[in-house]
C-alpha cells in the first residue's frame, strides 16, 4: 500500500498493488493457503484504505491500524501458531500480549507476533467497549474517530469506554494480565482449534460479514478472471475527490473486457455506498 498523509492526518493518493502472479492459481480453496489468504491480505489492506481516509489515521498507533485490519477478517490462525511457537497454554497467551509492548509506535517492530498481539488487543477491546455500555462495540469506537476527525484514539476511547486513554487500555491488556486471559480462554474453548480445522476465523462479522463478500468480489475481479500471463500486477486506485471517496479499480489487460470492468466496478460502489 502506497500513500501520504496530508495536514489533517488523513491519507491521499492511495495505491494498492496487488502481485497478481504470486496468488496463482486462482482456483485455491478459500482465496489461498495458510498463512496468506489471498482475500484476507485484500481485507486487511482495504481496511487500512478506508480507514486512512475517514479518520486522524497519522495519530493512530501501529497495533491500532493493523489490529483492526486483522479483526475485520479474523486472525485465529496467527495467534494458533504464535501460542503454539511460545510453548502453548498461559505462557503462550503471556507471550503474545506482552508483544503488544507499551502500545507506543516506539516498540512496534511489526513481526508475526505482534500481529497476533494487536489484533487480539482490539477483539478484547471490542468486547470491552461493549461491556461498557456501547452495544456497537468496536463500530462506535470507529465511528467516533471517523465522526471526529481530528480527535486520536486517545479521545475516542475516552467517548465510548471507561478507558480514560490508550495507556489506560494497553495496561489493562498488558500490565494487568487480561490479554492472557482473554486468549488462553479463547484456546480452552478451543475456537482457536476449530479455525485450524475449518471453522470462523475470530473475524468481526463471523463468515457472513459483507466485508468479505466485498473481499471476495475484489478477488474473483482480480484473480480467477486474470486472463492475459503477461499481466504482472493489477492496481485499486483509492483516489480521494472534493467531497467523496472514490474506489476507481483499474486491471491492467483486461482492456478486452469492457463490460465485464464495467458491470463488477459497478457491483463495488454499490457496497461501497451500502
Amino acid at each position: 500500500m502506497e500513500y501520504h498523509y496530508g495536514t489533517d492526518g488523513k491519507v491521499t493518493n492511495q495505491i494498492l498493488h496487488i502481485a497478481v502472479d504470486t496468488a496463482l492459481p486462482a482456483n485455491l480453496p478459500d482465496g489461498g493457503e495458510h498463512p496468506y489468504y489471498d482475500d484476507r491480505v485484500i481485507a486487511h489492506e482495504m481496511v487500512h484504505a478506508i480507514m486512512g481516509r475517514t479518520m486522524n489515521f497519522s495519530s493512530l498507533p501501529n497495533w491500532f491500524k493493523e489490529g483492526t485490519a486483522e479483526f475485520i477478517h479474523g486472525a485465529n490462525e496467527w495467534v494458533a501458531t504464535d501460542l503454539s511457537r511460545n510453548g502453548g497454554g498461559i505462557e503462550g497467551a503471556q507471550a503474545i500480549q506482552n508483544a503488544l509492548g507499551d502500545g507506543t509506535n516506539d516498540t512496534w517492530v511489526g513481526n508475526n507476533i505482534q500481529y497476533s498481539s494487536s489484533a487480539m488487543a482490539v477483539r478484547y477491546l471490542h468486547e470491552q467497549i461493549q461491556a461498557d455500555g456501547h452495544s456497537g462495540r468496536i463500530k462506535d469506537l470507529l465511528n467516533d474517530l471517523k465522526n471526529n476527525p481530528t480527535e486520536d484514539l486517545d479521545q475516542a476511547l475516552s467517548h465510548v469506554s471507561n478507558y480514560a486513554d490508550t495507556r489506560a487500555f494497553v495496561n489493562d491488556f498488558v500490565a494487568n494480565g487480561n490479554g492472557a486471559s482473554f486468549i488462553h480462554n479463547l484456546e480452552q474453548s478451543c475456537e482457536l482449534t476449530k479455525t485450524l480445522l475449518g471453522g470462523d476465523t475470530g473475524g468481526i462479522g463471523g463468515a457472513s460479514d459483507n466485508i468479505i463478500f466485498l473481499l471476495q468480489l475484489l478477488r474473483y475481479f482480480f484473480l480467477i478472471h486474470y486472463p492475459h500471463s503477461h499481466m504482472k500486477r493489477a492496481y485499486i486506485d483509492i483516489l480521494h475527490r472534493p467531497h467523496k471517496s472514490i474506489f476507481c479499480i483499474t486491471a491492467f489487460g483486461l482492456s478486452q473486457q469492457p463490460e465485464y470492468v464495467y458491470k463488477h466496478a459497478q457491483a463495488v460502489e454499490f457496497i461501497k455506498k451500502g
